[in-house]
């Protein structure tokens, strides 16, 4: 067997949420698997999308509608993600009541680790690949999946 060095995104701090994203079909790393884009600047309507891909997925977990969160908003897709924004996306997928799609709601249920919000370095411009940790934690602590 030949021995192989790890790619170079299994040493990003986003590795374990893209471990999930890929495993759901949420993201593609293009031909050679450096595509992942983890630190670019992801938006709110990529989130929805992304919530929309796991509620298909584990619609029994997801009943709610991600696109809510975006009720609203003008250009969503140019809007920058905030964590803020991620949360309500969160907490309208899961199916909680408007008031409930709070950080704090998802922090004080355990959906959401502490590991993961420290790696968020800018809570108002999120990357890719800290959405890719949300979306970890709350397909891991909420729903269940691990996909470590």
């Amino acid at each position: 067997m030949y021995k192989f060095d790890p790619p170079e995104y299994t040493k990003h701090k986003a590795y374990p949420g893209l471990k999930t994203a890929a495993s759901m079909f949420l993201t593609v790393g293009g031909y050679s698997n450096k595509e992942w884009g983890l630190d670019d600047a992801s938006n709110a309507q990529r989130f929805v999308y992304s919530m929309a891909g796991v509620r298909r997925i584990l619609p029994a977990k997801f009943p709610g509608d991600p696109s809510a969160a975006l009720v609203g908003k003008k250009d969503p897709a140019k809007e920058p993600l905030t964590l803020e924004q991620a949360a309500l996306t969160i907490g309208s997928a899961v199916g909680l009541r408007p008031e409930q799609r709070t950080l704090e709601e998802l922090k004080t249920r355990g959906w959401l680790s502490q590991d993961s919000l420290s790696k968020i370095a800018d809570p108002n411009k999120l990357t890719n690949g800290e959405a890719f940790l949300l979306i970890h934690d709350i397909v891991k602590n909420y729903a269940g999946v691990s996909y470590d």
